[in-house]
């Protein structure tokens, strides 16, 4: 097996950042956490059909069809912030804000059998933490002379821009 370098950022006016496994891990748990809200307040959508006026949380009586229906609104946007920050990870600070934020703001609906809520806590938590355009990449140490050797690894190298061409034929670092 041979050692591959990963693959190289470009960079450009139309570039992105890279999103690190920071982001990554933050997009996953959050939309798994808004799916959990949008199933709760799905359910209490269509119980509150049948049940009239409830007394809830701090005596405020409002209807479980309407707790449900705020409930699928946080959940959208939920999957939002989620989605903000899988397409902009430079923005993950506010991606992060508006996950806790929506994450505890849901708990008065059920907070998605509070298990959605603790999700999107964690999930804001690590977009917060996060920084774009760092990933988790070895540095490649490799012995150019035994490269040469190997024609298809050679061409990768190449292609990629982590090695140039010289004259002679031999590959070298930029």
């Amino acid at each position: 097996m041979s050692d591959v370098p990963p693959e190289v950022d470009h960079e450009g006016p139309n570039s992105r950042p890279a999103a690190s496994t920071g982001t990554r891990g933050a997009v996953l748990i959050g939309i798994v956490g808004a799916i959990l809200v949008l199933l709760q307040s799905s359910y209490l959508a269509l119980l509150g059909s049948s049940v009239p006026l409830t007394p809830t949380l701090y005596g405020i009586g409002l209807s479980l069809q309407a707790i449900g229906w705020l409930g699928l609104a946080e959940g959208a946007a939920l999957v939002l912030f989620a989605v903000l920050l899988s397409f902009n990870p430079h923005r993950h600070m506010w991606a992060g804000i508006g996950l806790m934020t929506l994450g505890l703001v849901s708990l008065y609906g059920g907070g998605g059998f509070v298990l959605g809520a603790l999700l999107c806590w964690v999930a804001g938590l690590l977009a917060i933490m996060a920084r774009p355009g760092e990933t988790n990449r070895r540095s490649w140490n490799v012995d150019l002379s035994t490269l040469e050797e190997d024609p298809v690894i050679e061409a990768d190298l190449l292609d990629s821009g982590l090695v140039t061409s010289s004259s002679d034929g031999s590959i070298a670092k930029p």
